[in-house]
């Protein structure tokens, strides 16, 4: 990691024969890009796919997570929700990943079947 202007600025002057940024209307001339054309499609979920929702919602929520370490909790959480977003069934194989550290410390997690029983 580079702490002061001084090193940051030698970088630069190294890399400076070999590496050159450019913006993508700069070199449209040479390279060819896919045409992004944006497609939506409106999306409502089912009743099973909002308790979902709602039930991982809840749990990220929570004070105290045994399956979340402190440390990585932001990020996790933060990838949950994006799976969360995609679909049910990637949210599955994460959820699973997690449970081993939830389990025997006071409750489980059964993704499967879309239950998160309450802490005893």
């Amino acid at each position: 990691m580079i702490k002061d202007a001084a090193s940051f600025d030698a970088l630069k002057r190294r890399i400076a024969p070999v590496c050159k940024r450019t913006l993508r209307r700069q070199v449209e001339a040479y390279v060819k890009y896919t045409r992004r054309i944006p497609l939506l499609q409106e999306f409502v979920p089912g009743a099973d796919e909002t308790k979902l929702y709602n039930l991982v919602s809840e749990y990220l929520q929570r004070d105290s997570l045994f399956a979340l370490p402190n440390s990585q909790r932001q990020l996790i959480t933060w990838s949950v929700r994006k799976l969360l977003a995609s679909s049910t069934f990637a949210i599955a194989g994460a959820l699973e990943s997690l449970s081993p550290n939830a389990c025997g410390k006071h409750w489980t997690i059964n993704p499967r079947a879309l239950i998160w029983p309450k802490r005893a």
